[in-house]
């Protein structure tokens, strides 16, 4: 699975930004930072109703923990306005994926195959 920081990235070369008003356009052409993610991810935008959180938190779960997505999409709304670069969203959500996170942190098991004791 793409990392949420790479969605985010490539969505933003596949898709045109929309105001942030919402996560992806109905037609599917625009989007915010997460609802370009979401389209370049694979996903699609449902025919009865409009792109929610709970769509883009069924690619990446993690964004489901406290405020992260609201986070991310006023981050999303400084780059608009030009406060941000698109560069330093992307380098934000990176920080904070569990693949960033999970990486600091070597288990018994990594170590041990590390070690060659795992053989």
């Amino acid at each position: 699975m793409i990392s949420t920081s790479d969605a985010i990235l490539l969505g933003s070369s596949m898709y045109a930004a929309n105001d942030g008003a919402s996560w992806v356009s109905k037609d599917g052409s625009c989007g915010c930072a997460l609802g370009r993610a979401y389209m370049a991810a694979g996903g699609v935008v449902p025919t009865d109703r409009t792109v929610c959180a709970a769509d883009i938190a069924a690619i990446w779960p993690w964004l489901s923990e406290g405020d992260i997505m609201y986070d991310i999409s006023d981050m999303f709304n400084e780059v608009v306005d030009g406060h941000l670069t698109m560069d330093e969203l992307v380098d934000f959500v990176a920080s904070r994926e569990p693949a960033a996170l999970e990486a600091t942190i070597e288990s018994p098991w990594e170590r041990m195959v590390r070690e060659g004791s795992a053989l």
